[in-house]
Parts: structure tokens; sequence; C-alpha cells
């Protein structure tokens, strides 16, 4: 009995649900909107648009000509890198100037490296990144010569790091850091002056 009870009750629900479920639908057929409705006429009307200006033209005077624009900054200027340290050869023995290139405006020292960096000179870089230093005593024969950098404050140039890192990125192909002597931007053989000839 309380089994068929359920089963009653079952179907009065699945019953209930379903009319309902009916009404639901004639009530969706019979739905007014209450927005208007547009006519088929007038959709057309509105889904057209058309401008009352005439298309863009390009005047016929106008086609083919390009426009240039000139920017009122100055053009970039590429920087322009500072000749690396060298020495001109071929050093001969009894020289009493060594001559060379590297970036103006910096002091650099003229030493014998052979005599564990003994000083022979020392100068300023000139303006057109040449240097020309007497030295003193006269170039020996076999000997290396180099050329380190000097005080950088007697040139009115503070003395940095960064400063430091610039001048060795410019350091020649023969370039040395030894012990005792420390870093030597460029260095150069005094050859005996039959093989200085051949340089």
């Amino acid at each position: 009995m309380r089994k068929c009870r359920g089963i009653l009750i079952s179907c009065l629900l699945f019953m209930g649900y379903s009319a309902m479920l009916l009404a639901c639908q004639n009530a969706s057929s019979s739905f007014v909107s209450p927005l208007p409705t547009v006519s088929p006429a007038r959709q057309a009307v509105f889904m057209t648009h058309t401008s009352p200006l005439p298309p863009p033209t390009v005047s016929p005077a106008r086609q083919g000509v390009s426009t240039t624009y000139t920017s009122p900054l100055p053009p970039p200027t590429r920087a322009i890198r500072p000749p690396s340290f060298s020495i001109d050869g071929p050093l001969k023995p009894g020289d009493k100037v060594v001559r060379g290139h590297g970036p103006a405006g910096i002091p650099i020292l003229v030493v014998d490296v052979t005599l564990i960096g003994e000083p022979l000179g020392h100068g300023v870089i000139e303006e057109d990144n040449s240097f020309s230093i007497k030295v003193s005593p006269p170039l020996i024969v076999n000997h290396r010569i180099g050329l380190q950098l000097g005080e950088l404050s007697q040139v009115g140039i503070e003395p940095s790091e960064a400063k430091l890192e610039q001048m060795l990125d410019l350091a020649g192909e023969e370039s040395m850091n030894l012990p005792r002597i420390g870093i030597l931007l460029t260095t150069k053989l005094v050859r005996p002056l039959d093989e200085s000839t051949l340089e």
C-alpha cells in the first residue's frame, strides 16, 4: 500500500509539471512584446546608410607626388671611436723620440718594459690623436717599450673606474698586464738596425 501511494504521488507530480509546461508554452506563443515592431519596408531604411558627401578622390595633380618630412632636429651623429693606443715603428736603437697615436688629451708614460717599467718620458696625446715624446736614455736594442696611462688629474680628468675601463677598451694589439709593472696599453720591441728596416 505504501508502494502504491508513492507511485500515485509521483504520477500526480508528473501530471502537474506537465500541465505547467503546457501553460508556459501557450503563454509564450501569445506573448506581446512591449517594443514596437518595424515593418519590412522600414527595416530597409534603417539598415541602409548613404552619405550626403561624395566619396574621397585624389586630385590628378597630386597623384604620384610624394610628400617628404623634414625633422626640425639635427640629424643624429655617430659616436666616433677614438683610436687605439699604438706606437709607430719601427723602433731603432739610439732613438730619442717615441711617436704614436691614441685618444686626444690623455696623459701617457713611455716605459722600458725590459727594465721592469723604468720611466723614459711622459706627455699628453695631441688633439690630432698623435704623440711625440722625448725619451732618456735613448732606446736600447732588444728592449720592449710600452705605454702606460699617466696621471689623469694632471689634465683635469677625474680618475674613475669607468674612465679606466674606457682606456683599457682602447688598448693596442700588444697590450699587457705584467706583475711589478702593471697595465701596458701597448708595447713594441726595439729591433736591431738590420731588422728594423724590415718592419
